[in-house]
């Protein structure tokens, strides 16, 4: 689907292409592909490289196009993992910019949505760095609700230690390691963009882009602050499932060794325990009293060694 956006406030929608719009591109197909590249003059394997969801982030240069591949944040809770980072190109010139991303309008619109105009933005490469910048504080947003939820499967795992907790503080160190993969992408295409073609870097709103570099710092700051946490967390939990299983594998051990006391002693003379019944009045008594004291000195021994 392609749209039309001026970019004024509100960013109506308008039938055609015309200067200073933003024509927005979602899950196009090969006939999208071809009209794009028709009539923007686009390079066909760039545009492709743009919807493949594991492409890095990168920038190139191509006529009047400078052209950028960045990584967006997405929740995606049926893909196995509750967020998780797709590309999205973006293709700027002096006064058009064209977004193609993957995935439908609900996603792109979370990210690059915006709600107040700013005279800024009718630039197209100001416009991009706004998004660049949505993008930094979606993966903030984000960040915050991943330590949320890792801090409730804390508070779960310390009350009881069960498997489906672990794997969900699993999944969370996998949506940080992909958080943290493509921030780091998006800081790389930034360096680069501050140092590209001397027209783009002109036009290009210094303060605006100073922004953009300190909240994408500050999102792999906290991505790797949160992953070095999760990952301490885990090896402890791993470290206190270790240590329960031992103190129940001793505790068992224990039973079993006060358990066999009395069969200890009933074996010591086989069948000759019967003899010793019938001889003696108080033989059978005399048997249980000698395995319950002796019982009784291994329960003695055993919580003074601390084993159960």
């Amino acid at each position: 689907m392609i749209q039309y956006l001026e970019l004024s406030k509100g960013f109506p929608e308008i039938d055609k292409w015309q200067k200073y719009s933003w024509v927005k591109v979602q899950v196009p197909g090969a006939s999208e592909v071809q009209i794009l590249c028709k009539l923007f003059n686009l390079p066909k394997d760039f545009v492709y490289d743009t919807l493949d969801p594991d492409e890095r982030a990168r920038s190139e240069w191509s006529g009047d196009w400078s052209m950028h591949i960045i990584r967006i944040p997405l929740y995606s809770p049926s893909n196995g993992v509750p967020y998780k980072t797709i590309s999205m190109g973006v293709f700027v010139s002096d006064d058009t910019i064209i977004t193609i991303c993957k995935e439908r309008e609900r996603i792109s619109s979370r990210v690059l949505g915006f709600t107040d105009f700013n005279p800024l933005l009718s630039e197209p490469r100001n416009f991009f760095l706004n998004i660049l910048l949505h993008t930094a504080q979606k993966y903030l947003i984000y960040l915050k609700r991943i330590n949320v939820q890792a801090h409730q499967i804390e508070d779960e795992l310390v009350e009881m230690s069960n498997n489906e907790d672990l794997h969900k503080l699993l999944k969370m160190q996998k949506c940080l390691v992909y958080f943290l993969a493509s921030l780091k992408s998006n800081e790389l295409l930034l360096n680069k963009l501050s140092v590209g073609r001397r027209d783009d870097v002109r036009k290009i709103d210094k303060n605006l882009l100073d922004d953009v570099v300190i909240e994408t710092r500050q999102a792999i700051e906290m991505t790797t602050i949160y992953s070095e946490i999760q990952d301490s967390m885990m090896q402890a939990f791993s470290n206190v499932i270790s240590n329960n299983l031992n103190n129940i594998m001793k505790q068992l051990t224990s039973i079993t060794i006060i358990l066999m006391i009395p069969t200890l002693i009933g074996s010591f003379y086989g069948m000759n325990t019967i003899n010793f019944l019938e001889d003696s009045r108080y033989g059978f008594a005399g048997i249980i009293l000698v395995s319950i004291l002796l019982s009784l000195l291994g329960v003695f021994w055993f919580r003074k060694k601390k084993l159960f």
